[in-house]
C-alpha cells in the first residue's frame, strides 16, 4: 500500500500516527507479501491508508481486496480505542509491557498498546490466529493476563493465544527466517500481478502444505523449527525417489492405492506393486515439495516479467 507512494503521508510522514503506521515498511515487505501469498485469507486492522483494487461495505466499516483475500476492519479499531483509551498510558507503563516496549520511541508506545488490543479483538471476532513478532506476541499474552478485555481467557485459565494460536504465532519467526534464507523477494508491480501468483494452482498446493507445517510447529505437532521440517521433507523426498525409481510400471489397482496414502519403508513399498508404488511416490513427493514455494514464486514472477517485456516491446 505504501509503495504506491500516492499519499503524501506515506512519503515523509510528519505526524507521529503516520510515522508509526508506515514505519520501516521495506524491512518487512517480503514477509508481509509471503503471508499474503501463503495464507488464503488475511484479516488486518483498518488504517488511514490507501487500499488498491478494493471495495467497501455499505457503512464503510470494512475494506476488502478480493484478489488477495484481504479484509481490513475498522470496527475493532474503534472498539479498541474506546475500551482502553483512558488507560493506555497506564498499560504502557506496566513493568512487563514497558520492558517489551523499551526500544519503541516513547511517542509511539501508547499506539502500539492500542494496536495489540486491536489484535486481540480481531482474534476474538474472527476466531483467527495472530501472526506477529515475538515481542508483540509477548504483549498479547500480557494483556490477556491483565484481563484488559474480559472474556479473552479460555476455560481453565489458559489464554486464547496459548490454546488456539500459539503454534501459528511461534511459527512467524521461522517464516521470517525462511523468507530471508531463501532470498524470497517479490517483484510483482501491482495487486493483479500478485494475485496471479497467489491463485496459481501449484502455489496454492504448496501454500496448503506450508500452512500445515506452520500450524503444527513441525511434523506431528512436535515442537520443531521450519528448517528441521524442510530437512525431513528433503530426506523423505530423496528416499521416496529411490523407492519409486526401483520399480517398472505395470498395472495400478485402485483398491490397493486406497490403502497406501503414504509409502513407508522400502520393505513395505516392495510388497505393494510397481505402478502403485510409483504413483504413491509421486503423491508423497508433491506433498513434501511445500518448501519450494519460494523458488516457485520467483519462477512465476520471472515469467510474468518476461511477458510484460515482450508485450511492451511488441515482440
Amino acid at each position: 500500500m505504501q509503495s504506491a507512494r500516492e499519499s503524501p503521508h506515506s512519503v515523509n510522514p510528519s505526524h507521529p500516527y503516520y510515522r508509526h503506521l508506515y514505519g520501516k515498511v521495506y524491512d518487512h515487505l517480503d514477509v508481509a507479501l509471503a503471508c499474503t501469498v501463503i495464507f488464503d485469507e488475511l484479516i488486518i486492522a483498518a488504517a488511514d491508508a490507501l487500499y488498491p483494487d478494493s471495495s467497501y461495505s455499505g457503512d464503510y466499516s470494512k475494506v476488502t481486496i478480493p484478489a488477495l483475500g484481504i479484509l481490513a476492519d475498522w470496527n475493532p479499531v474503534h472498539a479498541g480505542q474506546d475500551s482502553v483509551g483512558d488507560i493506555t498510558g497506564d498499560l504502557a507503563g506496566d513493568p512487563v509491557l514497558s520492558r517489551i516496549l523499551r526500544k519503541v520511541p516513547r511517542q509511539h508506545r501508547e499506539q502500539v498498546v492500542r494496536d495489540v488490543v486491536i489484535d486481540l479483538l480481531l482474534m476474538r471476532e474472527y476466531d483467527a490466529p495472530v501472526i506477529s513478532s515475538r515481542g508483540r506476541r509477548a504483549m498479547l499474552a500480557r494483556l490477556i493476563e491483565l484481563d484488559v478485555l474480559p472474556g479473552m481467557r479460555a476455560a481453565g485459565g489458559a489464554s486464547v493465544v496459548e490454546v488456539e494460536s500459539q503454534a501459528a504465532i511461534d511459527a512467524v519467526d521461522d517464516l521470517a527466517s525462511y523468507v530471508t534464507v531463501t532470498g524470497l523477494t517479490f517483484k510483482s508491480p501491482d495487486v493483479g500481478a500478485l494475485s496471479g501468483i497467489k491463485e496459481n494452482r501449484l502455489v496454492r498446493n504448496y501454500a496448503g502444505e506450508f500452512q500445515k507445517v506452520l500450524a503444527l510447529g513441525g511434523e506431528g505437532g512436535r515442537s520443531s523449527s521450519l528448517f528441521e521440517s524442510i530437512e525431513r521433507a528433503w530426506k523423505s523426498r530423496e528416499l521416496q525417489g529411490r523407492i519409486a525409481g526401483g520399480f517398472s510400471a505395470t498395472s495400478r489397482g485402485l483398491s490397493l492405492l486406497g490403502l497406501v496414502p503414504v509409502v513407508g519403508t522400502f520393505t513395505e513399498a516392495a510388497a505393494l506393486g510397481a505402478d502403485a508404488v510409483a504413483f504413491a511416490g509421486e503423491r508423497r513427493e508433491q506433498k513434501n515439495a511445500w518448501y519450494e514455494i519460494g523458488p516457485q514464486i520467483l519462477r512465476l514472477e520471472s515469467l510474468a516479467a518476461m511477458r510484460r517485456h515482450i508485450d511492451q516491446n511488441g515482440q
